[in-house]
């Protein structure tokens, strides 16, 4: 089984450095491709970092000419990944250590789902509520005014 994480890059400074070790440490019972689109990025800090990770082996990396937006950037590391499952991960966002292994016995053992996005929680710990299955118009408005 192989997981292919691919991350979107735009002048995020540190994050993708913390982002590819929690990778890292997340690894479990299948294989790990990481491929970093950077979308033109002119931080020194970031693309240090996934340069050298790239000369270690450690990911695989696309430099951009242009930046071309998440989504485009998305689908050009999506052209190159050989994973059995691919993981969109945003650069400023880390895992949890069996996060992965957990998502990919899931859909191992449910072949009927297409898409699963992980419980997002803040640094707090405080749960974000966009993890429900539908979200009505009326709870968006809700959400971001006063009342909720």
């Amino acid at each position: 089984m192989k997981v292919s994480v691919i991350i979107v890059n735009f002048n995020h400074k540190y994050f993708p450095k913390l982002a590819v070790e929690a990778l890292e440490k997340s690894k479990g019972r299948f294989e790990m491709e990481i491929i970093v689109v950077d979308n033109a990025s002119h931080d020194r800090e970031s693309l240090d970092f996934l340069e050298n990770a790239h000369g270690q082996k450690r990911i695989s990396f696309i430099k951009l000419p242009k930046n071309v937006g998440f989504g485009r950037g998305n689908n050009i590391g999506a052209k190159v990944a050989t994973g059995d499952y691919f993981f969109i991960h945003n650069p400023d966002v880390t895992v949890q250590e069996d996060s992965i292994e957990k998502m990919v016995s899931y859909m191992e053992k449910n072949k009927d789902i297409g898409v699963l996005g992980p419980q997002l929680v803040y640094a707090s710990g405080k749960i974000q509520e966009s993890c429900r299955r539908h979200m009505s118009f009326f709870d968006l408005v809700l959400k971001r005014t006063f009342l909720g």
